[in-house]
């Protein structure tokens, strides 16, 4: 199946590395905010996460619009369902926990709580990735015969 694809290159593959990885490292930056007590940490957690989130929306479209080429009874509708659902979810996370924090800085909300969406937000979005590789690599969606 052909992807969306930008001067021949598919269009998702490139968009999602920043918002993952973003979004995998916040934890870290949570982390650091509880146990060093030093706002910086929090800041960089909110602006990281602003990141991702503002990257991720590009991402979001283009695997979407990609998500629609599949071909109805494709074996790969499937895993590429879950691919989508997993991401939302995760980014869902992500929101709210951008949300829970409320601006840049030491949070008004328990930062435990902060922590535990950061933390789950992070599995999810793993998961999704995971499902997204094996969307290439096991169904070889967005690869074109002789790559």
């Amino acid at each position: 199946m052909r992807g969306y694809r930008l001067f021949g290159e598919p269009m998702h593959p490139p968009l999602v590395h920043v918002p993952l990885a973003t979004m995998v490292t916040l934890p870290l930056w949570d982390a650091l905010g509880i146990l060093r007590g030093e706002p910086i940490w929090w800041e960089v957690g909110f602006w990281t996460l602003a990141l991702g989130l503002s990257i991720g929306s590009l991402a979001a479209v283009a695997g979407f619009l990609d998500y629609t080429r599949l071909p109805a009874g494709d074996p790969a509708v499937r895993t590429a369902t879950r691919h989508l659902v997993a991401m939302l979810s995760g980014v869902g996370l992500f929101l709210l926990r951008l949300i829970l924090q409320g601006r840049p800085g030491v949070p008004e909300q328990d930062a435990r709580l902060l922590l535990a969406v950061s933390l789950v937000g992070a599995l999810v979005v793993t998961v999704g990735g995971f499902l997204g590789g094996r969307l290439v690599y096991r169904h070889g969606v967005g690869v074109e015969a002789g790559e």
